[in-house]
């Protein structure tokens, strides 16, 4: 179990590295000297992350059901709107977006949050 004292959260597909980091909740937290554990699947915004957040562990993978390879849909511009489901990336199209698809690495949420078991 993860006990709040530890200072240690958990970012699961927030985007956070898209918008403005400081309007992200976690940033507050970050500022008072918590780490946290992020899953963004998004190269460029895993790196953005990195640079802006250095002391978080990143996962740069899709969450899903299982590890393996899975298709992601990366939308143009708005990319809190990027998914693994091909009829919602077309339906972004109605902003005006087009997508893309990515072949990205695919892992179950417990392997990123194994490392908290014993703490």
């Amino acid at each position: 179990m993860l006990r709040l004292a530890e200072r240690l959260r958990a970012d699961i597909s927030t985007s956070v590295a898209d918008i403005r980091l400081r309007a992200a909740v976690s940033f507050w937290f970050y500022q008072r000297g918590w780490s946290g554990i992020v899953v963004e699947p998004q190269p460029a915004l895993a790196a953005l992350h990195r640079r802006l957040r250095p002391r978080d562990t990143l996962v740069e993978a899709v969450i899903g059901r299982s590890s393996g390879e899975t298709d992601f849909f990366k939308i143009d511009r708005l990319h809190g709107l990027s998914t693994t489901i091909r009829s919602n990336a077309e339906a972004a199209g109605v902003h005006g977006v087009g997508f893309e698809t990515m072949k990205l690495p695919s892992i179950s949420l417990a392997r990123p949050l194994s490392h908290t078991r014993d703490r």
